[in-house]
């Protein structure tokens, strides 16, 4: 197989996955088990890493491991991907340290269920005997972390140098779901588990009878992150948001949020939801706060489906587009001075009508206008560029800037009447997509943030 220890240097980018996957962002330790690619590859998200980088944490097979037994508990590949440069592994999406996610249900709560006190302890147990057949079979036995996948299962990944050894990790484990469970059926049942990882190497003549008195107990469920199992009761006791004008609880949108994506993403929207707040807060007072902090924060929802859409020619093939979905080319030859989408800055002084003028105009018209302006500004040289942006808006990343310089394809992702979100493609693919917040004040749509999305296709 092709050397690729440099894979060090090699950037992680979306030009370098085949068709089957869609680049989200790079992970590295120690908020993932490995360095790599998060990509997505249908409804299912895994983790693609150079050989050389995933090595160290995976367990590939000793002398007791059964070329027919596929370990469900144990990280190591699922799938080679090609590159042109050498080869990635995929790896399932371990998304979480295990301990701190039950610190963190201890925390926050609701504790653990009775079936997802199953899963866990069928899971680090089944697991602790898959490391120990395929680890090294030495006195030491397989070193690790314990995290927990996407879809909520226990999962061990090797770490010689800053792991604990599997069988005193999962009962470590255990000690702490001890703490979240008065049933003495199932406490009982968790006491002897964590016993029997007291000898290892003997820990399969025993799994069975374990397994069968934990199943006894209760059905097994996922391991659930922190709010994802009572987000939607807080929803449905939240108050009204029309009544109260004020936002929605931080830890109910960011534990809806967290329910569909991975927690880099929920942690860039929660960022985003405060800073929303804030400058709402500063900026508006009366009947204009409250549709502009609610729709901002929709809008942050939205931000996530925005950020994993495609960017090639669109949807694919037969998919519909959403009901409030419009796209258009804008921003056309802005070497030309003097239109609405042009290079040059047109004196906005509503009395010379350009403020009824632009009174009807949609967001997706407004984006390409507004992009065209922010340009033209930092061409100029001026930074603020008041006619274009929002007084609170956020500075523009030179990324931003360059690529908003050149005609873009416009997707409405939604409208939330005085907020909206799009999406701005480069039709070339040379340049990032560009994620564009706009907010309507006086009936004038200005630009609040513009974010490139360096990860996504194109």
């Amino acid at each position: 197989m092709e050397d690729t220890t440099g894979s060090e240097e090699r950037p992680m980018t979306a030009a370098a996955l085949t068709h089957a996957y869609r680049a989200i962002r790079c992970v590295e330790p120690p908020q993932a088990p490995v360095r790599g690619l998060l990509a997505a590859q249908g409804d299912r998200r895994v983790l693609l890493a150079d050989i050389a980088d995933a090595a160290p944490a995976m367990l590939s097979g000793g002398a007791g491991a059964s070329a027919a037994a596929s370990p469900q508990h144990v990280l190591v590949p699922l799938d080679l991907v090609r590159r042109p440069d050498g080869h990635d592994v995929e790896l399932p999406w371990c998304r979480e340290r295990l301990d701190r996610l039950m610190a963190a249900r201890a925390t926050a709560g609701p504790p653990l269920s009775g079936g997802e006190l199953v899963t866990l302890t069928v899971s680090v147990l089944r697991g602790t005997c898959e490391a120990w057949a395929r680890g090294p079979q030495d006195d030491a036995g397989p070193r690790g972390v314990w995290w927990v996948t996407e879809e909520g299962r226990p999962m061990f990944a090797a770490d010689r140098e800053h792991g604990e050894p599997a069988e005193v990790a999962a009962r470590g484990i255990l000690g702490l779901a001890l703490e979240q469970t008065s049933d003495r059926v199932l406490v009982r049942s968790i006491e002897e588990a964590r016993a029997a990882l007291e000898r290892p190497r003997g820990l399969a003549r025993t799994l069975q009878r374990l397994e069968d008195a934990l199943f006894d107990a209760c059905a097994p469920q996922p391991v659930q992150r922190p709010h994802a199992r009572d987000a939607v009761d807080a929803a449905d006791s939240a108050p009204d948001v029309r009544a109260t004008a004020s936002a929605p609880p931080p830890a109910l949108l960011t534990g809806l949020i967290e329910r569909f994506v991975d927690a880099g993403v929920a942690e860039l929207v929660r960022d985003a939801l405060d800073r929303l707040r804030d400058g709402a807060r500063r900026l508006l007072a009366g009947r204009r706060r409250a549709p502009l902090v609610v729709g901002g924060a929709a809008a942050a929802l939205v931000l996530v489906g925005g950020a994993l859409w495609p960017s090639d020619a669109g949807p694919a093939a037969g998919d519909a587009l959403p009901a409030s979905a419009e796209t258009g080319t804008v921003g056309g030859d802005r070497s030309q001075p003097g239109g609405a989408e042009g290079g040059a800055l047109r004196d906005e002084d509503p009395a010379r009508g350009d403020h009824a003028e632009r009174a009807g105009e949609d967001p997706v018209a407004a984006t390409g206008r507004l992009l065209a302006e922010v340009a033209a500004c930092a061409a100029a040289g001026d930074d603020s560029c008041g006619r274009a942006r929002d007084v609170e808006a956020e500075p523009v990343a030179e990324e931003a800037l360059e690529a908003a310089s050149v005609p873009r394809d416009v997707h409405l992702l939604d409208d939330y009447g005085d907020v909206a979100v799009t999406r701005a493609d480069d039709p070339s693919g040379e340049r990032a997509a560009l994620l564009v917040q706009l907010v309507r004040l006086d009936g004038r749509w200005l630009l609040r943030a513009v974010h490139p999305l360096a990860g996504a296709d194109g």
